[in-house]
């Protein structure tokens, strides 16, 4: 792989400090990475939290949700441009979102496409091994207006999520740690940070947080990370990348209900299943929690390489 990608800045020459600021600044004398990294991410859990709790609520109605992400995406913008240009000392170029074009609209919908394929296929593995079972449609509770409306709430919230995970971790995290390490060493260490941000929603499922949950968790989202990360070094845009997650996400939880499996009326999700397969391949309760869903995300990065490659 290059060493320089595009939108990826060099690192700096070091120069000499005290023990004390060798310890608390960098070479430049910016805060060093791990304090960046640790403000960034904590002051943007907050922004997007107060947003969430104000806005949309411990009870989310669609409109809700939609006027949540109209107010969140300013405001993860706001919070990464202002470390950026503050803390960081560095340019809006580096976090991958370009002033827009109709590419990026493409490009966006061409990830959301392949989110959608991807979760449809895993579903359709799960179930010709009679791993789920469909008890039903969100039809069977309310009407096909309602349904609709419910749908387009949630996908509303996941673009929302999507957004802010990509410019926070592919686009800032990513950035940082690409000025100090290896583009393979921030690839890596971008999808670690990323399975460890997540590993509290494993943490919730009735089994605990098990060695199993956690290193599949762990493995999953470096795999996926690395190919959200690639894609942006490969476009220049986390636009497609930005696509993919809300897709992912969407699909998943609200249209083949997958991760609503065990939640009381199966989330308002558009199919109502029953999952009936081994925990340990079909996740326990969160399907990103299990060993099909990791192997999906490896064959993901290594057909994205392949196609790189080939292209390149």
């Amino acid at each position: 792989m290059p060493t320089h990608h595009r939108g990826v800045e060099p690192g700096t020459v070091s120069r000499r400090r005290g023990p004390v600021g060798h310890i608390l600044f960098d070479p430049d004398g910016r805060p060093r990475i791990g304090w960046r990294l640790v403000a960034y991410l904590a002051t943007l859990a907050l922004a997007i939290a107060g947003v969430s709790g104000l806005l949309v609520g411990g009870h989310p109605t669609p409109f809700r949700q939609i006027v949540g992400l109209t107010a969140s995406v300013p405001i993860v913008v706001a919070v990464t441009y202002a470390f950026r240009r503050w803390v960081d000392r560095r340019g809006w170029d580096g976090i991958g979102l370009p002033s827009p074009r109709p590419q990026h609209l493409w490009q966006c919908g061409a990830g959301f496409t392949a989110g959608v394929l991807v979760i449809a296929a895993l579903f359709a593995v799960q179930w010709a091994f009679g791993w789920v079972d469909v008890a039903g449609t969100e039809l069977d509770d309310r009407n096909a207006a309602a349904v609709v409306w419910v749908l387009a709430g949630e996908l509303a919230f996941q673009l929302a999520v999507g957004f802010s995970e990509e410019v926070g971790f592919r686009g800032y995290v990513f950035q940082n740690l690409a000025g100090t390490l290896s583009v393979r060493k921030a690839i890596v260490a971008t999808g670690v940070l990323f399975g460890a941000a997540h590993l509290p929603a494993a943490n919730s499922l009735g089994s605990g947080l098990t060695w199993a949950v956690a290193l599949n968790t762990l493995m999953g989202a470096t795999l996926v990370s690395s190919l959200w990360v690639l894609t942006r070094l490969s476009t220049g845009t986390l636009w497609p990348a930005i696509g993919m997650h809300a897709a992912w996400n969407w699909a998943e939880t609200s249209v083949f209900g997958l991760a609503t499996t065990a939640e009381p009326g199966y989330g308002n999700a558009w199919l109502h299943l029953r999952q009936t397969g081994p925990d340990l391949v079909v996740g326990y309760d969160v399907p990103e929690t299990g060993l099909l869903f990791t192997f999906a995300e490896a064959l993901l990065l290594g057909g994205y390489l392949l196609y790189v490659r080939r292209r390149s």
